[in-house]
């Protein structure tokens, strides 16, 4: 049985209607942190970055033409030197859209004045009931890490979730809105890495190396005995209330 002209059309406006679609500007230049790119040629080995937060400023940069899209990244290469270029590019990275119904690839380019210069191919085209978000990383999982040491995951992620872009909310992408399943991981690393030794002395220890602790806490290590047990403190300020915690600082 043949299908009609009109049942044809019908079905594809029916596909099209299912999905969500966008029109963006296909080319890019925008400049490129000098301090991430100094932070990156310090981790350099060969023509790879480890340090990967050159991908949260490259991202950063293309949300500006492009904020449905969720990104992800095929290969980065850098020249080794500044002044060792060719055609006057110093970095050059690959990648796509992560949605299974999107064709949006691009290819970014750092010139030896730091300017980032990005070019889009394909078109927007994502599934009306697809999901996506990036692996969180970077500085943006750091800021993370704070932020969750005090909050619940949970109503966290309620709170970002309603101030999601309407556009971005529409598209699925929620770069800007990590699961709750992420969220709890994150804090959980956080919580890992606050945590001190289980022994004590092991954590007095860590918190007598910790120079940061230190500065920040009412008073300061100043002496762990192990044979005989002993603790020596120093108080900053005795009989006062400290500036940092706000709690009495007493002599220990």
């Amino acid at each position: 049985m043949s299908v009609s002209p009109r049942e044809k059309s019908a079905e594809n406006a029916a596909v099209v209607s299912a999905n969500y679609t966008k029109h963006f500007k296909k080319e890019l230049n925008v400049p490129f942190s000098i301090s991430v790119w100094k932070e990156c040629r310090k981790s350099q080995k060969g023509r790879v970055f480890t340090n990967v937060s050159w991908r949260y400023e490259v991202i950063q940069g293309l949300k500006t033409v492009n904020a449905v899209c969720s990104f992800a990244f095929k290969r980065h290469a850098a020249s080794l030197r500044d002044d060792n270029t060719l055609r006057g590019v110093i970095f050059r990275c690959e990648g796509y859209c992560i949605f299974s119904n999107c064709n949006v690839t691009f290819v970014c380019q750092i010139d030896a004045n730091l300017q980032l210069h990005a070019r889009f191919q394909g078109d927007v085209c994502h599934s009306l009931t697809e999901k996506a978000s990036r692996y969180v990383q970077g500085p943006a999982r750091n800021k993370l890490k704070k932020l969750l040491k005090h909050k619940n995951p949970r109503l966290y992620h309620l709170e970002m979730l309603q101030n999601v872009d309407q556009d971005a909310r529409e598209s699925g992408c929620r770069d800007s809105c990590p699961s709750k399943g992420a969220l709890k991981q994150i804090r959980y690393e956080s919580r890992k890495i606050a945590t001190p030794p289980g022994n004590v002395w092991l954590a007095l220890q860590s918190i007598k190396e910790n120079q940061n602790l230190m500065s920040a806490s009412c008073a300061t290590l100043q002496s762990i005995s192990l044979d005989p047990p002993a603790v020596i403190f120093i108080v900053i300020r005795p009989s006062a209330y400290c500036t940092t915690c706000g709690r009495m600082t007493l002599f220990t």
